[in-house]
């Protein structure tokens, strides 16, 4: 018996041994109710499931890392990069609950990008638009650096254009096979608040699953 082995009970039967992310997820579904009770193997009690924090609340949550690693697998398996990135976007934008935001992929030719995904009121209107490669904030995760004030600008500019605010933003590179081959800009946190570490962690992470 491990001690992050997990068992849960509705009173009448005990599941388990189950891992934590096991349980969070059927949480969120909401097969596994709030008034359930919950034990991990090194635990002496039982608790009920809305009283413990960490299967349903926080960036270190088992719901979190369930979120992760189901995004990180529809991804990956993706039948082509376009579908990758769309899921990419869906993903981002649903876990940091943002207002949208933009996926630009290389073109065929390597020398700009193209917005190739977009999710916002004016998502229409800015498919397909060029970005060159010489853009700073481009240029910027293309280097790996974190992009700077004037290259935060010219991604507030295309959120602007698509409808979202722009108080903060997160702006990192899409790698694939050890290269760079796009870039994705989202902003507008729906409650206002500033991204954490996390939420940025969470992101880079999705930006880099894609499989060519």
């Amino acid at each position: 018996m491990e001690a992050e082995d997990w068992f849960v009970s509705d009173g009448d039967g005990v599941i388990g041994p189950i891992s934590m992310e096991l349980v969070a997820r059927g949480v969120a579904s909401e097969k596994v109710p709030l008034g359930a009770f919950v034990r991990r193997a090194d635990w002496t009690d039982w608790q009920r499931v809305g009283d413990v924090a960490e299967l349903h609340d926080g960036e270190t949550s088992g719901l979190h890392r369930s979120t992760l690693a189901s995004a990180l697998e529809t991804i990956a398996t993706a039948p082509t990069v376009g579908e990758a990135a769309l899921y990419l976007l869906s993903s981002a934008v649903a876990h940091v609950a943002c207002e949208g935001g933009l996926v630009h992929l290389l073109d065929q030719n390597g020398d700009a990008l193209r917005t190739s995904c977009a999710h916002g009121p004016s998502a229409a209107d800015v498919l397909g638009a060029v970005v060159w490669r010489e853009d700073l904030a481009v240029s910027a995760v293309e280097r790996g650096e974190i992009p700077d004030e004037w290259a935060r600008g010219m991604t507030c500019a295309r959120l602007r254009a698509l409808g979202v605010s722009t108080a903060d933003v997160i702006v990192v590179p899409i790698r694939a096979g050890g290269a760079t081959i796009g870039m994705l800009e989202i902003g507008g946190r729906t409650d206002g608040r500033p991204y954490s570490a996390g939420d940025v962690t969470f992101v880079e992470r999705l930006a880099c699953s894609i499989k060519r």
